[in-house]
């Protein structure tokens, strides 16, 4: 080898390892881990739409406008006789979800819901809101035709 050959390899080394780069930097690689971009807020979901499917169940329908989030914060308010509940959190889902069936309500109210996305760094403004309204579960008296 070359001696005028070895130095410029070992400069080139170790320009490289000054660089940051090395084995476990390259895309590929094992141990590969890619860069996170810090402080990135998800986008707010938008869309979002609730559908009653029944007197039991609200079908809650959303899009995902992120790509950074860790998950979803589904929020809910009801309305009944007139009087509306702040909104409280129903639930929480993964990452890349973009709908929910709430079946923890009941006949006669209204439900509104909003969405937020959600990471390390905070969360995202909340969607639109979406909102069903339940009918009443009326049934027949018994031996009535």
């Amino acid at each position: 080898m070359d001696i005028s050959r070895g130095i410029l390899l070992s400069f080139f080394s170790l320009s490289l390892i000054s660089c940051g780069v090395n084995e476990n930097k390259i895309p590929g690689s094992p141990g590969y881990v890619p860069p996170v971009e810090a402080n990135v807020i998800p986008d707010a979901p938008s869309n979002l739409e609730a559908n009653v499917l029944d007197s039991s169940r609200i079908n809650i329908r959303w899009s995902d406008n992120s790509a950074e989030e860790l998950g979803f914060e589904l929020q809910r308010s009801m309305t009944y006789n007139g009087v509306s509940s702040d909104f409280a959190t129903v639930t929480t889902l993964p990452a890349n979800a973009n709908s929910y069936i709430d079946s923890t309500i009941q006949g006669g109210r209204s439900y509104t819901y909003r969405v937020r996305a959600y990471n390390n760094s905070g969360e995202s403004g909340f969607s639109n809101d979406g909102t069903g309204v339940v009918p009443l579960n009326i049934r027949a008296p018994v031996g009535f035709n």
